[in-house]
């Protein structure tokens, strides 16, 4: 019967000679499972007794992570700033393969003491991948830890005890991580930096607080101009219609109705009350149109006035009086051709207005302001 042929393991070396299966242990699905390189440091010059205490290095060397985890967890809640707990828990991290866990308790230690070299510790840990390492690498570069995260990578491209393949890509992954080390860098001083996630939340929970705030706010301010502009253009409204009424009835003969002062005094309250209500909502498109029909009538007003029929000269026009209602009507046309409303709005509004003069005719209503 033919001997069964060792798995191939990716660590070279003399100390990483599979052995045969007979003597390998089973994995889960029963198949041999490759023999762990035993660490190539000797035990007197192992780094990583600094950073463990006795104990915790025995459950280390054991391969207990989850008690050695839940002791080093224990030393952290009574000394937050500890650096040999975070690198504890970095260095446990790489043993069960949890590289991106890894680089989270190994730049806190960074943070703490950036002369830490985490890539020293690659040869004591037997149990840990080498592209494992490399990915925690790629992680504490982007986290800015440059020196530690090339040092990490220069470790695997200098040992022998990795497969070509293994060296060459730690170099290209060292390459990578200067270059996007160096452009974040230059982002950075150009201005055009992304974001901290950091940043980004409490950007997005102070846009939160501020919406909860300013959106009832702004309701309530949008509310209240709608109401005052809506007062305004009733007020103009109402003295619109006593000054129609009161210039119909001076065209059938009435020289009764400057016994208050001049009617065109009406027609100037009305103007001041459509650009009050236009100011607060300049989206109003009937406010223009009955200022536009106020500036229109008030100036038919003026040339019955000079006609001699009437004969009340002291409240005659001068011609530089319709000059100006002229021109103020013309900058309110404008206005509204700016609008570009459909031919349908305005045969709209044309109909309303006619409805509206009729009925001034008819009764002067009452004054609203």
């Amino acid at each position: 019967m033919p001997t069964e042929q060792p798995i191939a393991s990716p660590i070279q070396g003399p100390t990483a000679q599979a052995q045969p299966s007979g003597q390998a242990a089973p994995g889960a699905d029963g198949a041999p499972r490759t023999p762990k390189a035993p660490p190539l440091v000797p035990l007197g010059q192992r780094k990583i007794a600094n950073v463990f205490t006795e104990e915790q290095l025995e459950l280390f060397d054991k391969e207990k992570f989850s008690e050695l985890h839940f002791d080093i967890q224990n030393s952290l809640k009574r000394f937050p700033n500890n650096i040999d707990a975070h690198y504890g828990l970095g260095l446990c991290s790489m043993a069960v393969g949890e590289p991106e866990r890894a680089a989270v308790h190994l730049g806190k230690a960074l943070e703490l003491d950036d002369s830490i070299r985490p890539g020293e510790m690659i040869q004591e840990i037997p149990t840990s991948d080498p592209e494992d390492w490399l990915l925690m690498a790629e992680e504490l570069g982007h986290s800015g830890f440059l020196e530690a995260a090339v040092d990490i990578c220069a470790k695997i491209v200098a040992s022998d005890r990795y497969a070509p393949k293994i060296r060459a890509l730690a170099s290209k992954t060292k390459e990578t991580i200067e270059q996007d080390f160096y452009a974040a860098r230059e982002r950075i001083v150009s201005g055009n930096a992304p974001k901290d996630k950091s940043d980004s939340t409490a950007t997005y929970k102070a846009a939160s607080v501020i919406a909860l705030v300013v959106i009832p706010l702004l309701i309530i301010i949008a509310a209240g101009c709608w109401t005052y502009s809506s007062f305004q253009f009733s007020a103009g409204q109402s003295q619109l219609r006593i000054g129609i009424y009161r210039y119909e009835r001076m065209r059938i003969g009435d020289k009764t109705q400057d016994k208050n002062g001049p009617v065109e005094n009406y027609f100037y309250k009305a103007n001041k009350y459509f650009e009050r209500a236009y100011k607060v909502n300049p989206f109003s498109f009937e406010t223009l149109y009955y200022q536009e029909k106020n500036y229109a009538t008030l100036y038919k007003l003026g040339e019955f006035r000079n006609r001699d029929i009437y004969n009340l000269d002291q409240y005659s026009w001068k011609p530089g009086r319709f000059k100006e209602v002229n021109s103020n009507r013309e900058e309110i046309v404008a206005k509204i051709k700016e609008k570009n409303v459909s031919i349908e709005r305005m045969n709209k509004e044309k109909k309303l207005w006619q409805e509206f003069y009729q009925m001034a005719k008819q009764d002067p209503g009452t004054t609203v302001f």
